[in-house]
């Protein structure tokens, strides 16, 4: 199974809040919650940590936004178990974090597989998905309303080399990732240029927009029927990601579930490694926006003269 990553738009009104880089206007952020028995509570309420001292991990500041409060209300209606988590902010970046400690094997979290927004055949032009994306946004009532409210903002997509220009790209000496950045560009276009429709509602900008949803946050889940369909899995797209975390991904009966591959502590980050941990630097700056430094799936990266591994737009992750 492939383990992929889903704006606010003046142009056309499309509502999507933006991600926990940059945190939503409006939002009461409370006080770092500490540690009592190894449990947190996603209030915030709680003592001192163990033998009296704080827990030796970072801890997240809780997202209790009306967006975040809204998606868990959403998914728990639905069968969803997520009393292990919260959505969490850590050194200006979201994530999961584990509201108590967690054991080798256990559940972290689950979200009903009927739950995804279904985009497209899992081998389809990852164009055709981006308009499904796009005219979810549009539907005024659309029931996975509290989903589209938690995605990404045009900043994070513009981290991904199809938004580089040719100067960028080229000042990247990077020849296979200029030519692979190209090529999909091509494909995109395809899409976007036999629709009169679509182009006369958004901009070439807004359409790799919602490209860079389903490349950084599309899974590919087998159906019932046993087709492969991209979806976006509520929830399951804002783990962020370490090659170096055991914790895994599953769909098993139904379920698309969060195994602790590790023992997680009450107040972590709860993360898993996109493709399985076996990324290379290429394909994670092309369609997530980052790079990871010592990256044990790479032999070398050279990124020139125009974004460096400091650019605002490349981050940097371990």
């Amino acid at each position: 199974m492939d383990v992929c990553w889903v704006v606010e738009s003046g142009v056309i009104g499309w509502r999507c809040a933006r991600n926990g880089v940059v945190m939503s206007s409006g939002k009461k952020r409370g006080k770092n919650p500490s540690v009592a028995s190894g449990k947190i509570s996603p209030r915030g309420f709680g003592s001192r940590g163990r033998s009296g001292s704080e827990l030796q991990v970072p801890i997240g500041d809780v997202d209790r936004s009306e967006a975040c409060e809204e998606l868990f209300r959403w998914l728990r209606g639905a069968g969803a178990s997520l009393n292990r988590v919260a959505l969490a902010e850590f050194a200006g970046m979201r994530g999961v974090m584990a509201l108590e400690d967690i054991e080798v094997g256990e559940v972290v979290c689950s979200v009903p597989q009927e739950m995804s927004l279904k985009l497209c055949d899992g081998g389809s032009n990852p164009g055709v998905a981006a308009v499904s994306v796009l005219d979810a946004i549009r539907q005024n009532s659309s029931p996975f309303a509290p989903a589209l409210e938690m995605l990404p903002g045009m900043d994070d997509a513009r981290a991904i080399t199809d938004f580089f220009s040719e100067e960028e790209l080229q000042n990247l000496q990077w020849p296979d990732l200029v030519e692979e950045t190209n090529k999909r560009k091509r494909t995109l276009n395809t899409v976007y240029d036999r629709t009169e429709k679509l182009r006369s509602e958004c901009s070439w900008d807004e359409f790799l927009w919602a490209s860079f949803i389903v490349v950084s946050r599309a899974f590919t889940l087998q159906q019932k029927s046993g087709e492969s369909v991209r979806c976006l899995v509520p929830l399951m797209d804002m783990f962020n990601h370490s090659s170096q975390s055991k914790t895994e991904l599953r769909v098993r009966n139904g379920s698309c579930r969060v195994i602790a591959g590790e023992k997680l502590l009450a107040g972590q980050e709860v993360t898993f490694g996109y493709g399985g941990g076996r990324l290379s630097n290429k394909r994670l700056i092309q369609d997530y926006g980052f790079v990871q430094l010592n990256n044990p799936n790479d032999a070398s990266i050279f990124l020139g003269q125009g974004r460096s591994v400091t650019s605002p737009y490349i981050q940097q992750r371990k």
